[in-house]
C-alpha cells in the first residue's frame, strides 16, 4: 500500500536512461493523484507538450493505472478514452492472473516444503494407480530408492491387492 510502480510498456521510439528517468517522473504525480487525470504535460523528448491521460483500474487488492500521452492537442478523443478503458480491462485481468499465478507458486511450494520434510511417509498416487510423488520419509520407512518407487504402480508395494484395487475405485 502506498507503493507506487511505473511501467514503460510502449512508446513511439526508444528512450535514453535520462529520458525514461524524466518521463516516469513527469507520470508519477498523475499516477499517484486520485481522481481520473487528463492534462498537458512538459514532453520528456523536446520543448513540446504531451496530453496525457491516466485510465485507473483495479481488482480487489491489484489496482493500477494506465497511462496515455499524443501529442495531439484534441487527445483524449471519446474513442481514445473507450480503447483505453478496454486497454485498462485488459492490463487489470493480466494483473489479476499474474498475482493468481504468483500466489499458486507460493502455494505449491509450501505444500511441497511440507511434503517433503514431513516426518511421516508420504506419497501421491495418480488415477491410474501410479506413484508421482513420495517423501524421503516413506522411501526411508519402506526401505526403498526413490527410483525403485517414484512412477510404479503402488498395487507393486502392497500386500492385499483387493484393498489397493478398492482404493484406487474410490
Amino acid at each position: 500500500v502506498g507503493k507506487v510502480s511505473i511501467e514503460v510498456v510502449r512508446l513511439d521510439r526508444k528512450l535514453d536512461p535520462p529520458q525514461e528517468a524524466c518521463a516516469l517522473e513527469l507520470v508519477r504525480p498523475l499516477v499517484e493523484k486520485g481522481d481520473r487525470s487528463e492534462v498537458s504535460i512538459a514532453s520528456p523528448f523536446d520543448a513540446g507538450t504531451l496530453r496525457a491521460v491516466v485510465v485507473r483500474f483495479g481488482i480487489g487488492n491489484d489496482k493500477g493505472a494506465l497511462v496515455a500521452c499524443s501529442r495531439d492537442g484534441s487527445f483524449p478523443t471519446e474513442q481514445d478514452r473507450l480503447l483505453l478503458g478496454v486497454g485498462a480491462n485488459h492490463t487489470a485481468i493480466v494483473v489479476q492472473r499474474r498475482s493468481a499465478e504468483a500466489e499458486l507458486r507460493r502455494s505449491e511450494e509450501e505444500l511441497a516444503e511440507f511434503f517433503e520434510n514431513a516426518s511421516v511417509g508420504l506419497h501421491w498416487v495418480g488415477a491410474d494407480g501410479t506413484i508421482l510423488r513420495v517423501n524421503q520419509a516413506e522411501l526411508d520407512l519402506l526401505g526403498y530408492s526413490r527410483e525403485e518407487y517414484l512412477g510404479h504402480p503402488i498395487a507393486e508395494f502392497h500386500v492385499d491387492p483387493p484393498v489397493i484395487d478398492h482404493m484406487l475405485a474410490r
